[in-house]
C-alpha cells in the first residue's frame, strides 16, 4: 500500500476541521433561545392555522342610548298627567246598585221620573227614547214608585217595600247602570260646564 504525501493528508485534516465547524454553526443556530428577542415562536401546523384564520370578534349590533349628562343639581323632569275621567263608569254604578238600597230607590225614582206624562199615567212604557224603564218593567217599575211616592221623603225606603218588591227592585235595577251614568254626567256637566270640554277629551258624547 503505498503511503500519502504530507500535501494529502494536511488537506484531509482541514477538510475535518472544516466540517466540524459547520456542524457546531449549525447545531447552535438550531437551538431555541430565550432573550431579548422574545419568546419562542411555535412553528408548529396548529398555530399556523390560527395565524391564518384568526378568531372573528362578535359584532356590536346594538349599542346603548345617548342621554345628555344632567347639571349638577338638575331636578328630574316630570312627565305632565292628563286630565282624569271625572265621571262614574257604569261598572262602578253596576256594583253600587247591587250593594245599596238606597242606590236602588235612588234610581227607580229618576227612571219613573224619566218616564213621559202619559207613560207615569198609564204605567208603561211607550216611547223608544232610552230613558225610563224598559217596556217589560215599565207596569210594576211605575207602581213601586207610585207607593214610595206616598210616603214622606224620609220614608221612601227599600225596608218600606214587601219582600217581593225588594227582591224584584234587587234584580231589575242594576241593568239600568248605563242610563245612571248617563244621567249623572249630564247632571255634571249641567251643574259645571267645564266639564264638556273634559267629557270630549274621552270621546264621550253629551
Amino acid at each position: 500500500m503505498a503511503k500519502s504525501s504530507p500535501a494529502v493528508a494536511s488537506f484531509a485534516a482541514a477538510s475535518i476541521s472544516l466540517m466540524e465547524e459547520v456542524e457546531a454553526l449549525f447545531n447552535e443556530d438550531n437551538t431555541p433561545q430565550e432573550g431579548p428577542q422574545g419568546p419562542e415562536i411555535d412553528a408548529s401546523p396548529a398555530s399556523a392555522l390560527a395565524v391564518d384564520h384568526p378568531q372573528e370578534l362578535p359584532l356590536v349590533t346594538k349599542l346603548p342610548p345617548v342621554t345628555a349628562p344632567k347639571k349638577k343639581g338638575e331636578a328630574p323632569v316630570k312627565k305632565q298627567k292628563g286630565p282624569t275621567y271625572p265621571f262614574r263608569g257604569e261598572k262602578a254604578l253596576r256594583e253600587e246598585l247591587t250593594l245599596s238600597s238606597e242606590a236602588r230607590v235612588r234610581c227607580l225614582m229618576l227612571l219613573f221620573a224619566a218616564q213621559t206624562s202619559d207613560e207615569q199615567e198609564h204605567n208603561h212604557t211607550v216611547w223608544r227614547n232610552h230613558m225610563g224603564f224598559m217596556s217589560s218593567h215599565a207596569v210594576r217599575g211605575s207602581l213601586i214608585a207610585k207607593a214610595l211616592l206616598t210616603l214622606p221623603p224620609e220614608e221612601r225606603l227599600e225596608s218600606a217595600l214587601s219582600p217581593e218588591d225588594q227582591g224584584w227592585m234587587a234584580e231589575k235595577l242594576p241593568c239600568y247602570a248605563k242610563q245612571m251614568a248617563r244621567r249623572e254626567l249630564e247632571d255634571a256637566c249641567e251643574r259645571d260646564p267645564s266639564l264638556k270640554e273634559i267629557a270630549r277629551i274621552f270621546s264621550v258624547k253629551i
